[in-house]
Formats: structure tokens, C-alpha cells, sequence
């Protein structure tokens, strides 16, 4: 950032106006020529400006900070052990920046700092570390250069896509690929997580594409545990489509390159192939592999979404005493952990177990509160299984044409997505 431009920045960060700043120094329309950049004025005047900003008048000088490119170097390495999710590393370098950058005040530093922390919360999963950051760089971005931009919107992507508000998610990543377009940097993290959220949002054959740019990407750089995860989107993204050989080579593939002892990874992997099985009606294999994720997280909460896929395996293998057993646990752990996605998703499970259960409660409930929070955020999977179970009530008494509305409804959220989406 140029000498006039950290000036602005500082005053601004102060809530200053540029009358407050210049009074007994210089001119408003000098200092607004000092801002932009279009006069250079003396060492006097900067170090007086500086003084009444409250910084060095060192900072505001093009050659301020000999260590500035190190400190650079050391912050790109920073993103660059997030990208590959080496979190110990990430910490280590972590606390050497936070250090080095403590008495800094050269928003050429600063700025890349803060976007990179936001970047670091979501990686270490501290959101409301993310929140109050995100508060402070709203207020700085009109600084920000292309590149910063580019970071700025792909880490806003994946901080939206932590909280599960899907539109907001893909509406940032495509932000970031808009910029990037003028930019060209081969950026497989941006690809890795437009995969993953079209993946979620059911836009499937676009996840695909980019699915397969962020494993060229990754592998060409040797990165294979990331190159993992791309087979794992691949694996989800096929058998959604039901393309089931061709999840199960990618989703297998993922064992070839996995050599994580972190549990999760391995829930996952499990979790997924025994959906793929699932699907397959290969439900004894199912249930195998989801007590193998199960066995692999050892924790109700982050089980949350294995035990509902075992409900719905333990379902369709007419095991429906256990079935009812473990949604009843599942509503009870998401309500426990205000996870109110799994809440709803429970809630239709159980539905699906007694369907005559306080119907008139429980068609407002599915119509008013599930059916809105599905489309608000996004997930189409489950807006468009809501739409249906709705349907199926109104048709079993008879009122066809509500029915028919919410059939349309859910067979137009198909088609707009673009998607050959086989229901579970």
C-alpha cells in the first residue's frame, strides 16, 4: 500500500474526518491530494500527520520495514500450509507472524495478516474467532488489492460453507472465480471448494468439472492428501447422480491415497461408502461401514449425521424397532447441539416411521419451518424430500391439487438445478 494510502487507511480506521487530520498541518484538498496519491509531500508533514494518527511516521514511508518481504514470504507459506491442511504447521507459523506483525502498523502487512487469520479460524473450526474477524475486514476492504479480493470472497465461501448457508457460500466462491478470471492463478483450493458446494447444492455436474480441476491441480503439485479429498467430492458427487461404480472407484481411491490416523477422514470415507452401498440396496455392507464411521468418530455430536444415515439403512432393512431407537437418540443429540439441520432431517425420518403421528402438527411443521429453512439455505436435496413428504400427505387425503403444487415444485427444483439427482 502506497504512503498516502496507509495516511487514508489510518484515518479512516480512527474515524477521523480529513478536517480533523490536516487542521494546523496542511490543507483539506493537500491532504486529499497526499491520499490519492498525487503529491508527495515532505518528511515534516508526514511525521506530523503520523503523529496525530498516533503511528510512526517510519510506517507511512515506501521504504519502511526492511523485513517486509520476509515477513510476505512467511505469510504465503502460512496459506500455503493451510491449502495442504498441515494444521500443526499452520499453528507454528501462526504464532511466529501474530508475533512479528505486533508492533506492526504497515497495512501492506497488516491486511494479507488479517485475511490469512480468517482463513486460520476456519481451518482450527473457531467461528467466532471468524465472526468478530469478518466484522473488522468489512470495514477495510475497500484496501484491498485484486489478489486480497480473490482470497477475501474464496475464504468467505468456506466460512459460509462452515455454517451451512449454502447460497451465500456459492454466491461468494463465484465472486472469487469471477476475479480470478482476470487474475489466472491456478487456485485448486477455489476449485476444491466451488466442487464441494455445487456438490451440495446438487448442481452436480458443475461439482464434477470442478472437482476434476482441483485433483489435476493438486496432484501436479504432489499434494495428495488434498488430492484425497477431490476423489472423496468426486465419490459423493457420482453417487448422487447414481453413477455407483464410478463413486465407489473414487470414493476407493481415497483409501490408495489416505495415510491419515486422523479418525474423521476415516468416518468419513466409511460414512460415504456406506451411502454408496445404500443406495445400491446392499444394506448389509452399509450398515458394516457405518459402524465402522461411527467406531472411527466416537462422538454423538459430530455422529450426528451417521446415525441418520444408519436410520434410514436400519429403515429400509425393515429393522424399524432399531430404527425408531436410534431417531429418537438423533433428535435428541441435534436438539442438544442446535443442529437444526439434523433436527428437521430426524424429524422427517420419523415421519417416515409413523406417519399418522399428530398429522395436522406435523404437516405445518414440515410446510411453515422445514420446507423454508431448506431452501433458505440452499440444500435442495432435502427442500425437495420435504416438497414430497408434503405431496404424499395431501394426496393420501385426496386434496390433489395441493399435492400436485408441491410435486411441480419439487420436479422444477430438479430441472433447475441440472441435475439427474436420485432421491434417498
Amino acid at each position: 500500500m502506497s504512503s498516502g494510502r496507509q495516511i487514508k487507511f489510518h484515518r479512516q480506521a480512527k474515524h477521523m474526518t480529513q478536517q480533523q487530520l490536516a487542521t494546523g498541518i496542511c490543507s483539506i484538498p493537500y491532504l486529499s491530494k497526499i491520499e490519492n496519491d498525487i503529491v508527495t509531500p515532505s518528511k515534516e508533514i508526514y511525521r506530523l500527520l503520523a503523529e496525530r494518527l498516533d503511528i510512526q511516521s517510519s510506517s507511512l514511508s515506501d521504504h519502511a520495514h526492511k523485513d517486509r518481504y520476509r515477513l510476505l514470504n512467511k505469510m504465503n507459506q502460512w496459506h500455503a500450509s493451510m491449502v495442504m491442511q498441515h494444521v500443526e504447521k499452520s499453528k507454528e507459523l501462526y504464532q511466529e507472524i501474530s508475533t512479528d506483525v505486533a508492533a506492526v502498523t504497515d497495512h501492506d502487512l497488516l491486511i494479507p495478516y488479517k485475511i490469512f487469520s480468517l482463513r486460520y479460524y476456519l481451518l482450527i473450526r473457531q467461528l467466532d474467532e471468524a465472526d468478530l474477524l469478518l466484522v473488522d475486514l468489512n470495514k477495510h476492504q475497500v484496501f484491498f488489492t485484486e489478489v486480497q479480493n480473490l482470497h477475501y470472497y474464496k475464504f468467505l465461501g468456506i466460512y459460509y460453507n462452515s455454517k451451512g448457508q449454502l447460497t451465500d457460500a456459492l454466491n461468494s466462491l463465484r465472486h472469487a472465480e469471477d476475479i480470478n478470471s482476470q487474475l489466472h492463478i491456478a487456485d485448486p483450493e477455489l476449485e476444491f471448494y466451488l466442487a464441494m458446494v455445487y456438490s451440495r447444492v446438487d448442481k452436480i455436474p458443475d461439482s464434477i468439472t470442478h472437482a476434476h480441476n482441483a485433483l489435476d491441480l493438486f496432484q501436479k503439485h504432489f499434494n495428495y492428501t488434498r488430492a484425497s479429498d477431490c476423489c472423496l467430492i468426486l465419490g459423493i458427487s457420482f453417487n448422487l447422480v447414481g453413477s455407483y461404480d464410478k463413486a465407489e472407484y473414487y470414493i476407493k481411491k481415497v483409501l490408495s491415497f489416505n495415510e491419515s490416523t486422523d479418525h474423521q477422514q476415516w468416518a468419513y470415507i466409511y460414512h460415504n461408502l456406506a451411502f454408496i452401498h445404500y443406495n445400491t440396496a446392499d444394506y448389509q455392507k452399509a450398515l458394516k461401514e457405518i459402524d465402522q464411521a461411527i467406531a472411527y468418530e466416537n462422538n454423538d455430536k459430530e455422529n450426528i449425521p451417521a446415525f441418520h444415515l444408519k436410520a434410514m439403512i436400519l429403515i429400509e432393512k425393515g429393522d424399524l424397532q432399531a430404527a425408531d431407537m436410534l431417531v429418537e437418540k438423533g433428535l435428541a443429540l441435534a436438539a442438544r447441539y442446535n443442529n437444526q439441520k439434523f433436527e428437521y432431517k430426524f424429524f422427517m425420518l420419523m415421519l417416515r416411521l409413523h406417519p399418522n403421528r399428530d398429522e395436522k402438527i406435523t404437516l405445518a411443521k414440515v410446510e411453515h419451518d422445514i420446507i423454508p429453512y431448506f431452501k433458505e439455505h440452499g440444500d435442495f436435496h432435502e427442500y425437495r424430500k420435504a416438497l414430497n413428504l408434503v405431496g404424499d400427505y395431501y394426496y393420501k387425503y385426496r386434496a390433489y391439487k395441493s399435492a400436485a403444487e408441491f410435486y411441480k415444485e419439487a420436479s422444477l427444483t430438479l430441472i433447475n438445478n441440472h441435475n439427474m439427482f436420485k432421491e434417498v
